[in-house]
């Protein structure tokens, strides 16, 4: 919320509200990110990652549903890897096409999709719904990428209330799928260790701990990325009032040399951000 106290008989203006709002959004989040970390971080198996991810992605969307698909580079075609929602069962091991439907037109392109109404989109099959009887309405459907290459794709189904997504739930399952890309290639990698070596007890809790410790300073470079973002809106504010008193106010003013040190250490905060920004990139 905008934290500006207000003298009596003064409102709010329509942008202080906006801003408030917008400052709010990205707290959420934020929120949701750490939260959505943590969960994910909390294990090494397949199914719970993807379980937990999708599970938060879905209480901050107020999603009815989601599904995540794989890329099955050895069959060459799409597999359902999860499925939430009142239907979900039914989708487990179902398959797609290249192309096929909106996951398969998002992994095939590498585009993400937010629909409001699936009926319109062309692109949308509805063979899931009259297989499963569920219902799709609206949907937001984002690639799944690790090392610049797709590996699937990430899907919540029908927000609550009959509301529309918007692009901030976009924003938000779209760095939901950096976290879930890192995590699901982690616990491949830790099940074929598991399958293919026969570890001692000892050198699996040494593979676990390097492997959670990798998850946390993604998670700590997501924050970072989260705080300067809402660091430099309030400096980006302060320069452009201080610039444009600068104007107002004329060559000969004393008040010059007092924003001239506000103007130098804005853009000396702002150039910091920006690096923290880069080094935690």
């Amino acid at each position: 919320m905008n934290n500006r106290l207000y003298r009596k008989g003064e409102n709010p203006t329509v942008d202080d509200m906006n801003k408030g709002l917008h400052t709010d959004v990205h707290r959420r989040e934020l929120t949701a990110l750490l939260k959505s970390s943590a969960l994910i971080n909390s294990s090494l198996h397949t199914h719970d990652v993807l379980n937990f991810a999708m599970k938060a992605a879905e209480e901050f969307m107020e999603a009815e549903a989601s599904s995540v698909f794989e890329l099955d580079l050895e069959k060459g075609d799409i597999s359902v890897r999860l499925a939430r929602g009142e239907k979900g069962v039914s989708m487990t091991s179902k398959r797609l096409q290249p192309g096929e439907g909106i996951a398969g037109w998002v992994i095939q392109s590498g585009k993400s999709m937010i629909i409001e109404d699936v009926k319109r989109e062309p692109r949308f099959s509805d063979r899931f719904d009259r297989e499963t009887g569920f219902t799709t309405r609206s949907l937001i459907c984002v690639p799944l990428t690790i090392r610049d290459r797709i590996i699937g794709a990430l899907q919540v189904l029908n927000k609550k209330g009959g509301n529309s997504f918007t692009e901030e739930d976009a924003e938000l399952l779209t760095a939901l799928a950096q976290q879930i890309a890192v995590a699901l290639d982690n616990a491949k990698l830790y099940q074929r260790l598991q399958e293919n070596f026969e570890l001692t007890e000892q050198e699996l809790r040494i593979t676990q701990r390097r492997l959670l410790r990798s998850e946390r300073l993604a998670a700590i470079a997501n924050l970072v990325q989260g705080v300067a973002h809402e660091v430099r809106n309030p400096i980006m504010s302060i320069g452009g009032f201080a610039t444009r008193m600068k104007a107002e106010l004329g060559e000969d003013s004393r008040l010059q040399k007092y924003l001239d040190i506000i103007l130098s250490e804005t853009s000396r905060l702002d150039k910091l951000v920006r690096d923290v920004k880069e080094i935690a990139a």
